[in-house]
């Protein structure tokens, strides 16, 4: 019993190692109140027969949280064939949100153009990679500029009004860009001139405010559930193969 309670003692302040899913659950189940029932446990096979035993306290059990089972994480699919077809889903979704984010980012640079006349030649002389720096950083603020941890008062607002313009902006380039496309479409069914305006312009407005939240969530989500399908398992092989022609050399 004293050697287990060393090696628990001692896997629990290792934190150098990493921590895997299913590690998780065995650190719960080794907690101080289970690691302090074996202790006493210990002492009361220890004690004389003659002395009054300490009381053992039970050992509690996890609490298990109410609801359905969380969903497996990517990296819990197995077999090659549900790999591949995650694989090809995965990749099809970001292709879609690259699409998205393509022509948000077109009727980003033409909302310029057409403002503002002196970045237009700009525009128009400056390499491709040069100009789509604007839509890149318009979506690098979008998600990264949310103050969700951010303390400091003054910084927290700075973020908040520059996270908010830089959406509204995206939203209302790509309203501004979807209108004219969406007037051009014939319905199957006749509307009244003004519902028409109402449906034109809300249209718009939807399309803009998807095409502003969608691509960036859906391309992170992507990459991160690849690389988990993907990238961390051979990161590991590759780590482990580090340590063991470290060891053995």
């Amino acid at each position: 019993v004293q050697r287990l309670i060393s090696i628990i003692t001692e896997w629990k302040g290792n934190t150098s190692m990493p921590i895997r899913k299913h590690d998780q659950v065995l650190a719960q189940l080794l907690s101080e109140p289970i690691i302090a029932a074996i202790e006493e446990a210990a002492a009361a096979a220890d004690a004389p027969p003659g002395e009054p035993q300490p009381a053992v306290r039970p050992i509690p059990r996890p609490s298990v949280p109410p609801g359905p089972a969380p969903l497996p994480p990517p990296s819990a699919v197995r077999g090659i064939y549900r790999r591949i077809g995650t694989t090809l889903a995965l990749l099809g979704a970001g292709v879609v949100a690259g699409l998205i984010w393509y022509f948000s980012g077109i009727f980003t640079l033409d909302y310029l153009s057409d403002t503002f006349r002196q970045l237009a030649p700009i525009i128009a002389q400056s390499p491709w990679w040069q100009i789509w720096l604007i839509p890149l950083s318009i979506s690098a603020m979008e998600l990264f500029l949310w103050p969700h941890r951010e303390r400091r008062l003054g910084i927290f607002s700075i973020r908040l009004i520059l996270w908010g313009a830089m959406l509204a902006f995206d939203v209302l380039t790509t309203y501004r860009g979807m209108l004219p496309i969406i007037r051009e479409q014939d319905l199957p069914f006749v509307l009244p001139a003004d519902w028409r305006w109402w449906l034109d312009h809300g249209t718009s407005l939807l399309i803009g405010a998807a095409f502003a939240y969608l691509p960036e969530r859906t391309i992170r989500w992507v990459l991160a559930d690849l690389w988990a399908l993907w990238g961390a398992p051979l990161w590991r092989r590759i780590h482990r193969w580090l340590d063991n022609s470290g060891s053995g050399s």
